[in-house]
C-alpha cells in the first residue's frame, strides 16, 4: 500500500462525512485513546501492536486478523500497551442512516444489522490469516479509491463499500451459523464428488440443480463462496485436469476431449492452452521429451 494512504491519528471522534470514512493509521509514539461512543458505526480491523481492544466492561487482547464492531452508543477504546512495535490498523465508519439504507438495498446484510443493534454482541471477530487478508483487499481498494482522482471516483467508491459491507455481512452471518456453513460445505463436497465422476456427461447449472435438488441460484452462490470460482469454471478444470491426466497415461488427444465432456477440440485446445500455458500437443511431446531424458 502507497504511503500516502496512511492518515495522521488524531482524537476525532466525529464523522466529517455523511454516509462512511476509512482510514489506515501506523502509529509508532505515544497516544492515549480515552472511552469514548458515538453516533455511527465503527469497524476496527487490527493489523499489528501491543493492544487491547475495550468495550463496555471486556477487554480483549488484539492479534492479526481481529475486527471489532462497534454500534452507536456503546462505550469502546483502543488500549495501547506500549510501542515496542507499531500500532496499525484500519478504521470504516459508517452512519447509522446509511446502513440502514444498505440493509434495506441488501437485505442479506440484516442479520448482522440486527445483531449489532441488539448491543448483545460479539463484537470481536478474530479471522484465520486467509479471510483477513481478504478484507485487506476490499480495505485497500477502498481507501486507494477515497483518496485517488480518477474518473468515476465516486462510483467505485460506492461499489467498494458495498464490496466490503456484504463481505463484513457474510463473515458475520458464517461465526453466528457454523452448522449452517458445515451443510453447505458438505453439499460442496457431494457436488465435487458427483462432477469428478461424471466428467463425460452433459454438467451444467440446471443439472446439478436437479441432482440435488436445489435452485440454480442456491448452487451457484454456494459454489462460488465456498470454492472461490464459478461452478463452470470448477467443471472446466476438472475436465482439464483428467484430459491432463490421460495424455500423459498416453491416450490420444484426438479422443480424450470427448471422453471428458469438451464438445468441440476448439474449445477443448483453448482452455488447455489458457490453464497451462501451452496447447495440448506441445504438453504432450514436452512430457514425452522429460520422460526420454529421464530414462538416459
Amino acid at each position: 500500500m502507497k504511503l500516502d494512504q496512511r492518515t495522521e491519528f488524531n482524537t476525532r471522534q466525529h464523522m466529517l462525512g455523511e454516509d462512511y470514512e476509512i482510514y489506515y493509521y501506523n502509529d509508532s509514539k505515544n497516544l492515549t485513546v480515552k472511552p469514548h461512543k458515538h453516533n455511527y458505526y465503527e469497524f476496527y480491523f487490527f493489523l499489528q501492536g501491543n493492544v487491547s481492544y475495550e468495550i463496555g466492561k471486556e477487554r480483549t487482547p488484539m492479534t492479526y486478523g481481529t475486527i471489532a464492531m462497534v454500534p452507536p452508543g456503546v462505550t469502546h477504546r483502543a488500549v495501547i500497551h506500549n510501542f515496542d512495535i507499531p500500532y496499525r490498523r484500519f478504521v470504516f465508519w459508517v452512519s447509522d442512516e446509511y446502513l440502514h439504507d444498505f440493509a434495506e438495498m441488501c437485505p442479506s446484510f440484516q442479520f448482522t444489522l440486527n445483531l449489532l443493534d441488539s448491543h448483545k454482541g460479539p463484537y470481536i471477530y478474530p479471522l484465520d490469516y486467509v479471510t483477513f487478508n481478504d478484507f485487506l483487499h476490499y480495505l485497500i481498494t477502498l481507501l486507494e479509491e477515497v483518496n485517488g482522482s480518477d474518473y468515476g471516483k465516486d462510483d467505485f467508491i460506492v461499489l467498494r463499500v458495498i464490496d466490503l459491507l456484504l463481505h463484513i455481512g457474510k463473515m458475520v452471518y458464517k461465526n453466528q451459523n457454523p452448522a449452517t456453513v458445515k451443510q453447505e460445505r458438505d453439499l460442496i463436497e457431494q457436488m465435487s464428488y458427483y462432477i469428478i465422476n461424471h466428467l463425460g456427461e452433459e454438467l451444467t447449472l440446471e443439472t446439478l440443480a436437479n441432482q440435488f435438488y436445489l435452485s440454480k441460484y442456491h448452487v451457484a452462490h454456494t459454489f462460488k463462496d465456498h470454492v472461490g470460482i464459478s461452478l463452470h469454471q470448477f467443471i472446466t478444470k476438472r475436465r482439464l485436469a483428467a484430459c491432463k491426466d490421460a495424455i500423459l497415461m498416453g491416450g490420444k488427444i484426438s479422443e480424450v476431449y470427448s471422453q471428458y465432456g469438451f464438445s468441440d477440440y476448439t474449445s477443448f485446445f483453448r482452455a488447455f492452452k489458457k490453464e497451462y500455458g501451452m496447447s495440448p500437443r506441445e504438453f504432450r511431446d514436452l512430457s514425452a521429451s522429460a520422460a526420454t531424458y529421464q530414462d538416459s
